[in-house]
């Protein structure tokens, strides 16, 4: 007995409306996907900035402790603007473990913090 010939399948390959709904199911799932994506990326960046601040922190205490308990101070013949006053708090850190990327958070726009 053979199959009816509208019954038989190709062996040539898909057809059309098979790609099309394989199309579709991978759109869907990757509508669904992407939100996911975004919030674990932001969740991501949270705790690398939660990370720098416990690192700057732990940095300036240091500081603080081997410099009888004073801040960085910014020398005399600098103008005190936020990029100098952002360089001598980095480069008074340094030794203690802050470096030039961990003053910045990833979500930071603050480009004067990254020192030539």
């Amino acid at each position: 007995m053979s199959a009816h010939p509208a019954t038989q399948r190709s062996a040539q390959g898909f057809t059309i409306t098979e790609l099309l709904v394989a199309i579709g199911i991978l759109g869907l799932l990757t509508a669904i996907a992407v939100p996911s994506f975004a919030k674990i990326q932001s969740r991501a960046k949270k705790v690398k900035c939660m990370d720098n601040m416990k690192q700057v922190y732990s940095a300036l205490s240091g500081y603080t402790q081997d410099n009888s308990m004073r801040w960085p101070q910014i020398p005399e013949e600098l103008e005190r603007t936020e990029e100098n006053i952002a360089a001598t708090f980095v480069r008074a850190t340094e030794p203690y473990g802050a470096s030039q990327l961990t003053w910045l958070c990833p979500r930071d726009r603050h480009s004067f913090l990254l020192l030539e």
